[in-house]
């Protein structure tokens, strides 16, 4: 019998009240879990799964344990897991938003089209930040070599501290070398 360290996996959903959403997705603890058995059941698995959970209406942080699923022939290190959902009510606002370039080689320049973007932001309630100190839109210019067509994908930089998430209107930019 031989044994593997394997990641556990959230099986199910989580429902928000309106303008509730989670903070940081569903944490698990613990997040990984001994599996022993034969080295042939072992080697086609890739995580173990919990239950499946559905929570619904959350409007408050949750927390409780939940069952992993049992594989037969195998043995856990635990048979159930603690899960919690951090969950914060949220606003909403429209933020425009310059598009930079991040890794931009000294003598290299780049044009980025369109240069700024709309993002609908959610902001944890009640907004301790200002709307205008959101500004995380930006192209990698190393995706930007890999492109043949010059398109892009937009990305954020970690969200400061009191931004739940953002969603930009285009997720896709044209970029021309100059």
């Amino acid at each position: 019998e031989e044994y593997r360290k394997l990641p556990v996996k959230f099986q199910g959903s989580c429902e928000f009240a309106p303008q509730y959403m989670s903070v940081k997705g569903v944490q698990l603890e613990p997040d990984s879990v001994l599996v022993y058995g034969e080295p042939s059941a072992l080697e086609s698995l890739t995580d173990i799964a919990t239950e499946p959970l559905f929570l619904t209406d959350l409007n408050a942080n949750e927390h409780g344990s939940v069952q992993l699923e049992h594989t037969s022939g195998l043995r856990l290190s635990c048979r159930e897991v603690e899960y919690r959902v951090n969950v914060s009510r949220y606003v909403t606002s429209v933020v425009d938003m310059e598009v930079g370039v991040k890794g931009l080689p000294e003598g290299k320049s780049i044009s980025v089209f369109p240069s700024s973007v709309q993002a609908t932001v959610n902001f944890i309630f009640p907004l301790r930040i200002g709307k205008d100190t959101v500004s995380l839109a930006y192209v990698d210019y190393a995706d930007f070599e890999k492109s043949r067509s010059g398109k892009c994908i937009l990305r954020t930089a970690s969200l400061p501290e009191g931004v739940l998430s953002v969603e930009f209107d285009t997720d896709i930019v044209d970029c021309v070398a100059e």
